[in-house]
């Protein structure tokens, strides 16, 4: 969504609307995996990263 874009990716993860049964530990794991800091704006992050970031956050979604 482009008004999400604008965000940093910590709130971006901690909205349930996107990212469904998502907590605190799942976001902050998935994003030390990932080598992104939280307070990164979304639209600054490649594709890849984002991607790697998202199977992150199943992998561990699915772990707890």
């Amino acid at each position: 969504r482009a008004a999400d874009q604008s965000r940093h990716i910590h709130e971006v993860i901690m909205d349930q609307s996107i990212f469904p049964g998502v907590g605190n530990v799942i976001k902050i794991e998935a994003l030390i995996d990932a080598r992104i800091h939280p307070h990164s704006i979304t639209r600054e992050l490649d594709d890849e990263r984002l991607k790697y970031l998202i199977k992150k956050l199943k992998d561990y979604a699915r772990y707890w």
